[in-house]
């Protein structure tokens, strides 16, 4: 069951580091973007398939940032 929860917390944590971190990144290059725009919430008015590409990105991006920031810790705690 906890193996079920870590999961879960990490795959909702891994999605909110690579929304942000684009949010941010978006401001960083003078886009006007909001962070509801890069979410993946799916309404009846929104566009499905660009909710699922944005969830991927989001998925892809966060899991980048997650083991990158992961080897800098452990490098640090390491030394």
């Amino acid at each position: 069951m906890e193996e079920i929860f870590g999961i879960i917390i990490i795959r909702d944590l891994v999605r909110w580091i690579g929304k942000y971190c684009r949010y941010f990144f978006y401001k960083l290059m003078g886009k006007k973007i909001s962070v509801k725009k890069l979410s993946s919430n799916y309404r009846k008015d929104s566009d499905y398939p660009n909710a699922i590409n944005q969830d991927i990105i989001n998925a892809v991006v966060g899991t980048t940032v997650f083991i990158i920031l992961s080897c800098i810790v452990a490098y640090l705690v390491f030394k």
